[in-house]
């Protein structure tokens, strides 16, 4: 999915801005996420390659989420202590405005997550961080769709020691830090509904 729009040095080489919706059932269990990814301009431009009509957006984000399958769609996501396994992801809606790519998806989890008792912790990223994955800074980057009374999150910036940060901006387009090397920068959220 992710390939270098020009030569430049030095891992990240592209930049994507995340939002979130946690989608609830009526038992008030996670049902999965709704994301939101927001691509740089430089990248938007090499991958749409001057695509705008909404039939040709569609087969693109369609092709993404087939590429990211193998990837889990660059999501983890725990709960009690468990790795929560992923459903198939379904692709809501593409567009392009002011230069940037927009995709809407979403990915189901496999089974209902209970979080009245103990968190679920998810986090987004390239594992390879040839794609730095941050959430929004402006707009409410962590919403819920049908939660009950009691939800919040907290979210964690990560932080990489200066040996994990001096490697990865020495990283080509041609490099690779290893599929390891991502989740050193990720950022984490954990969400817990308390019941009173």
């Amino acid at each position: 999915m992710i390939a270098a729009p020009t030569g430049a040095a030095a891992h990240p080489h592209a930049w994507i801005d995340v939002a979130v919706t946690l989608m609830f059932d009526q038992a008030g269990q996670v049902t999965g996420l709704r994301q939101t990814w927001l691509f740089d301009p430089a990248y938007s431009a090499f991958a749409t390659n001057g695509l705008t009509d909404p039939d040709s957006l569609a087969e693109l984000s369609r092709g993404n989420l087939e590429n990211l399958t193998e990837f889990n769609y660059f999501t983890d996501v725990e709960a009690a202590g468990n790795t929560i396994s992923l459903g198939t992801a379904r692709a809501l809606d593409t567009t392009v405005a002011d230069g940037r790519l927009r995709m809407v998806f979403e990915v189901p989890f496999a089974e209902p997550v209970a979080v009245a008792t103990e968190p679920l912790i998810y986090a987004i990223y390239d594992p390879t961080y040839f794609v730095e994955m941050l959430h929004v800074p402006t707009a409410p980057a962590i919403t819920y769709d049908g939660a009950p009374a009691g939800c919040g999150h907290q979210l964690a910036a990560a932080e990489p020691d200066l040996e994990t940060t001096l490697f990865a901006s020495s990283l080509g387009t041609d490099e690779s830090g290893g599929t390891g090397l991502g989740k050193l920068f990720a950022e984490t959220v954990t969400v817990l509904c308390e019941t009173g």
